[in-house]
């Protein structure tokens, strides 16, 4: 897995199902604004690559559910 913060190219439709669409972070054709700040997230399959993007709106809900599901006090599995 690889995860780099970006600047958008304007091509990329952030795909958080739960995205508010603010036009501040995306265009009328509902895609990520060129030029803002987005997260690609590049995991590898057996069938190969697959990229997705999210946009700065979505970055901050990505970063706490991530916190919360990493937080190793809750990694009680024995």
């Amino acid at each position: 897995m690889r995860i780099e913060v970006e600047k958008s190219s304007g091509r990329s439709k952030c795909r958080n199902r739960t995205c508010k669409k603010l036009p501040e972070y995306i265009n009328s054709s509902g895609r990520i604004k060129n030029g803002s700040t987005c997260i690609s997230i590049r995991m590898e399959s057996a069938a190969g690559f697959n990229t997705s993007y999210y946009c700065r709106d979505c970055i901050e809900e990505i970063h706490l559910t991530l916190k919360a599901k990493l937080n190793p006090i809750y990694w009680n599995f024995e």
